[in-house]
């Protein structure tokens, strides 16, 4: 039982669509997203595809500020929120609207906790590298899977795996690798799978137009070396 784990594609629907089919080239049989469908980029196509491909979805804290409508009026330049709500199909919203802030789901080697943000704050928290992950009450869990800082790693505390499956569209670390995990449900083996979405990003930005300089930032990005996962070529 082979499950991919992929979040945070921030309308760049090509790099999510890049990573599915990385996903399923990786011999992934079931895919789950982690949240953040939207914002940063315009448009709402990552939830069309979601929805055209009936991929089980968790809101993230971008489709939270969506719906609640409080996202803070002076990131707007850079979220897109209130432009996206204005401009988003209507069965979109009521899509969003239906993702769970949390799922568990079993697997043969027990059972998964699947969140956006953190054990503590499923939609809002932040979980890094170098989070003290001792705190966090999940002992009926073999393993959480997390999204939401873009910087993905896999990491064990006691008995229980944490597991941030990074960025497929604006990854964080190095700004060409989009992320996603492959997770054996029989070994318990959880494995970040890196791929290239320079072509697609810049597919997105012609087809998004001007985006925040914050935005462009973190797309031109580069690490030297030490990124977390496995390069793959697969398209």
């Amino acid at each position: 039982m082979r499950i991919g784990f992929i979040s945070d594609a921030h309308g760049n629907v090509e790099a999510f669509c890049r990573g599915l089919r990385v996903l399923a080239a990786a011999g992934a049989e079931v895919i789950h997203f982690l949240g953040d469908a939207i914002g940063y980029l315009p448009g709402d196509e990552v939830v069309s595809e979601l929805r055209a491909r009936g991929i089980a979805a968790i809101r993230g804290n971008h489709e939270q500020m969506l719906l609640r409508g409080n996202a803070p009026e002076n990131r707007e330049p850079v979220y897109r929120l209130r432009q996206i709500a204005r401009e988003m199909h209507p069965e979109n919203r009521a899509e969003i609207a239906r993702w769970p802030a949390t799922r568990t789901i079993d697997a043969p080697v027990g059972k998964l906790l699947l969140l956006h943000g953190s054990p503590s704050d499923p939609t809002f928290g932040y979980v890094y590298p170098d989070t003290d992950l001792s705190g966090f009450e999940v002992t009926q869990h073999f393993a959480v899977f997390m999204g939401n800082t873009h910087r993905p790693f896999v990491r064990r505390t006691g008995s229980a795996l944490f597991v941030n499956v990074g960025s497929c569209g604006l990854p964080r670390d190095t700004g060409d690798l989009g992320a996603a995990c492959l997770f054996d449900g029989s070994t318990g083996d959880a494995q970040i799978i890196r791929f290239n979405i320079e072509a697609e990003t810049r597919a997105a930005l012609a087809r998004c137009g001007t985006v925040a300089p914050d935005v462009g930032a973190v797309f031109a990005r580069r690490v030297a070396e030490g990124y977390v996962g496995t390069r793959v070529d697969a398209s």
